[in-house]
């Protein structure tokens, strides 16, 4: 809806995507599970419409809301999602200062969750019943690494428009990026692994046989031969 408004030439159509949107809203029962709900918020830029009309108080007030009903129990890729969609209001108002503060409140939470949390692996869950398995860009070390270095790029962003030291968001961007290279790397590890033990499986199990030199391959004709030994005694005198 965002999108549609921003770029549809000659024409504004900022309050026919707020109106939309509130439209969608209306049609989600209120007793659905929060996380659920945090999915009319996705894609970021879902929202964008509201700060140019004034609007940015409802947009918190739901995200808020949600947040509060979540308790903390969500997804990695759920926050990530309220995040973005909280940083947005201030990108489109240009309080930099302010979507620089929401994102490093993410990029702490984030980087500080054990490597076994619960919540890395939680799915993230949408308006519709899920049938199929988690995208692995949503859960687990992966999705880190991922959300981790886009919210470093747009508090970057924020910091470079505002005016604001940017060496640190830099380092933070450098180990997030380092994070995901070793991460990578042991994925792969970790798929090269039963090739190299089926590889080595056949190497052993089913050994070559070729004979060294070739000449040993080759077998001797055999001929049946008779041989008379003389008698052991000496000549009879018969």
């Amino acid at each position: 809806m965002y999108y549609h408004s921003f770029y549809k030439k000659g024409e504004d159509n900022m309050e026919a995507c707020v109106r939309c949107h509130r439209r969608l809203i209306a049609l989600v029962p209120k007793d659905l599970e929060p996380r659920r709900q945090l999915d009319l918020w996705r894609p970021g830029g879902v929202a964008l419409a509201y700060p140019h009309l004034g609007l940015e108080n409802e947009v918190f007030a739901q995200l808020d809301a949600l947040r509060e009903a979540i308790a903390g129990q969500w997804s990695v890729y759920d926050h990530f999602s309220y995040t973005l969609a909280y940083q947005n209001q201030y990108r489109e108002l240009e309080q930099w200062d302010r979507q620089v503060e929401e994102g490093q409140a993410f990029v702490e939470w984030a980087s500080t969750l054990p490597t076994n949390d619960p919540r890395l692996f939680m799915e993230p869950l949408s308006l519709e019943e899920d049938t199929e398995g988690p995208e692995k860009e949503k859960v687990g070390e992966w999705v880190r690494c991922w959300t981790l270095c886009y919210l470093l790029k747009e508090i970057a962003r924020a910091q470079r428009l505002g005016g604001m030291e940017m060496a640190g968001t830099f380092a933070a961007l450098e180990k997030a990026l380092v994070r995901h290279e070793a991460h990578c790397l042991e994925v792969e590890r970790q798929t090269e692994e039963p090739r190299r033990t089926a590889a080595a499986w056949r190497t052993t199990s089913l050994p070559a046989t070729r004979a060294v030199p070739e000449s040993a391959s080759k077998s001797v004709q055999r001929i049946l031969i008779a041989v008379v030994f003389p008698a052991p005694f000496r000549p009879s005198k018969e």
